[in-house]
C-alpha cells in the first residue's frame, strides 16, 4: 500500500484530479493522503470518499463561473484603511461560497474526525508563528519542534486555513489564532503522508519549476511561487528516510487564477501519471522500496 501527498498551487491543483483519475482507473487506492492548500482541499475530498468524476465536475462548474464563488472583502478593506468598530480584512478575497460548494460534495462529512481514511492537511498559525497539521490521527510526530497538531476540527476551519494564501484569501480566526495557507511551512507534505501510512509515498507537485515570462506574473503568482520556493528549497536539502516518487505535471504557463485552463490541467495530470505508470506501479506496490 502507498500514501499520497498533494502540493499546493491554486488552480494548478486541477492536475491532481487527473492523477487521481488514473489511480482510480488502475484500481489502486492510497492508504492515506496529505495535502497543502489546493492539495489539502483535494486530499480532504479523497479522504471523504469523493471520486474523481465528482471532483472534476465540481471543478468545471467553479472554473466556468468563478465570480459566483469568490467575493471581494470590500468592507474589511475599508476597515483596514480607516479602522472603526469592525474587523479589518483577513484577505482580499472571501472564499466562503467556494468552500460551501466544496463541502456539498460530501455533506455527510462535517469534521476531520469523520474522514474515512487517514488524512493530514497543512496550515500555519500566523499569530503564533507555528506550522499546523489538521489530522484526526493521534500518534503523529512532528518532523521538527513547534508544530501544532489539531485532532478535532470542523472542515470549514481546516480547509479554510489550508487555502488561505496570506493576504489573498481570508485567514481563519479562531480565538486568538489566525490560520493561513500551509504552503509557507510545507507545500508538499510527503513526510506527513509517510507518517500516516508508512511505506511508499507517491507525491504530486503541481508547482512549475520555472515560468515562461516573469513579466506576466501577478500578485497571486508571486505569492504562490514564494511559498513554493521556500519549501522546495528545504526539500532539496532534506535527507529523506522514506521512499518517495514525485509526479511533476508540466504546469508552466498557467497563472494562479487561470480558470480557463482547468480542463488542460486535468489532462496534464492524467498524461503525466500515465507516462510514468510503468515506474509508478512497482513503486506503489512496494517492489521498489529501496529504489
Amino acid at each position: 500500500m502507498f500514501s499520497l501527498a498533494l502540493s499546493g498551487g491554486g488552480i494548478l491543483g486541477a492536475a491532481h484530479l487527473g492523477v487521481i483519475q488514473v489511480l482510480e482507473e488502475k484500481k489502486v487506492k492510497p492508504l492515506a493522503v496529505a495535502g497543502t492548500s489546493a492539495g489539502g482541499l483535494v486530499a480532504s475530498l479523497v479522504a471523504s470518499g469523493v471520486g474523481s468524476a465528482a471532483m472534476i465536475g465540481w471543478g468545471k462548474r467553479v472554473s466556468g463561473a468563478p465570480w459566483d464563488y469568490f467575493d471581494l472583502n470590500i468592507r474589511g478593506l475599508v476597515e483596514e484603511i480607516w479602522p472603526d468598530s469592525g474587523k479589518p480584512a483577513a484577505g482580499l478575497i472571501n472564499p466562503g461560497k467556494f468552500l460551501a460548494s466544496l463541502l456539498d460534495l460530501a455533506p455527510q462529512i462535517g469534521s476531520i474526525e469523520e474522514w474515512i481514511m487517514p488524512c493530514a492537511v497543512i496550515a500555519v498559525d500566523i499569530a503564533t508563528m507555528s506550522p499546523v497539521v489538521f489530522s484526526p490521527v493521534r500518534d503523529l510526530h512532528p518532523p521538527e519542534p513547534g508544530w501544532q497538531i489539531i485532532n478535532r476540527a470542523d472542515l470549514l476551519w481546516a480547509l479554510g486555513s489550508t487555502m488561505a494564501m496570506p493576504g489573498l484569501f481570508d485567514g481563519v480566526r479562531r480565538k486568538s489564532h489566525m490560520y493561513v495557507d500551509g504552503g509557507i511551512a510545507n507545500t508538499l507534505p510527503a513526510d506527513w503522508a509517510y507518517q500516516l501510512g508508512p511505506g511508499p509515498v507517491l507525491s504530486v507537485n503541481v508547482a512549475p519549476t520555472s515560468v515562461q515570462n516573469g513579466q506576466n506574473m501577478g500578485i497571486a503568482d508571486i505569492l504562490s511561487r514564494s511559498e513554493a520556493f521556500v519549501t522546495q528549497y528545504l526539500a532539496n536539502v532534506e535527507n529523506r528516510g522514506y521512499p518517495v516518487m514525485t509526479i511533476s505535471p508540466p504546469t508552466q504557463g498557467t497563472p494562479f487564477f487561470g480558470f480557463q485552463d482547468f480542463d488542460h490541467l486535468v489532462e496534464t495530470g492524467r498524461e503525466s501519471a500515465l507516462k510514468l505508470w510503468p515506474q509508478i506501479e512497482p513503486f506503489i506496490s512496494g517492489q521498489e522500496k529501496n529504489g
